[in-house]
């Protein structure tokens, strides 16, 4: 029984992040109107941060708490949308265990 639950949580864990990579490039984008689409993104963080394989989430999802807040952050950073569109690939493409170790450890890291 515990084997379906690990393989269940891993499914939503890829689930959830595929939706999110979707999300991200629609907000590069300067889609920001749609309130569900912001329903989402705080779905699929805390889908994300919330599993085991939270050390492989990259740390500017744990920091964004919300997509408004990933917004302020890419735009800061990256003015250019195919820049932004490049950084969410560069991160989101990464192994998982090159995430966990470009982010590091963090507070976030601590046990629930």
């Amino acid at each position: 029984m515990g084997s379906v639950t690990y393989i269940d949580e891993h499914r939503e864990f890829a689930e959830a992040f595929s939706e999110l990579a979707g999300i991200l490039d629609r907000a590069c984008a300067g889609s920001l109107s749609d309130r569900k689409l912001a329903q989402r993104y705080t779905d699929c963080r805390q889908t994300l941060i919330g599993q085991h394989e939270r050390s492989s989430v990259p740390g500017f999802v744990v920091q964004c708490v919300s997509l408004y807040r990933f917004v302020e952050f890419i735009t800061l950073y990256h003015p250019d949308i195919s820049q932004r569109r490049a950084f969410i690939a560069r991160e989101l493409g990464r192994p998982p265990a090159k995430r966990a170790t470009a982010r590091g450890i963090d507070i976030f890291d601590a046990p629930l």
